[in-house]
């Protein structure tokens, strides 16, 4: 039996450990068509998986695509940010604040 099987099992009333939906519920349908799988797979067959030349081509097509001489791809949000205050040589020692 599949996960998503399981996740789809119905449950008994006051059983906790048993999942409560009959269907699975994603938190997103991802959205790949047979381009996207194939370029994924070209990616994984190169060896690389990390800074390697599908890597720089996506670089330099998506500074392309905003209008800009470059673009960095990074690994995630909290890599994102950093970045973006070492660009404009935020000092160490500065107090970040945001919104809720």
């Amino acid at each position: 039996m599949s996960r998503l099987e399981i996740a789809a099992r119905p449950r008994p009333a006051g059983d906790e450990t048993s999942p409560a939906r009959e269907r699975f519920l994603p938190f997103s349908e991802p959205l790949l068509g047979e381009e996207e799988i194939e370029a994924a797979a070209n990616c994984l067959r190169s060896g690389w998986l990390t800074s390697g030349p599908c890597v720089l081509e996506f670089e330099k097509d998506f500074a392309e695509y905003i209008g800009c001489a470059y673009a960095v791809a990074v690994n995630s949000c909290t890599a994102a940010l950093h970045l973006a205050l070492a660009s404009v040589r935020c000092p160490r020692s500065s107090t970040a604040t945001r919104r809720p």
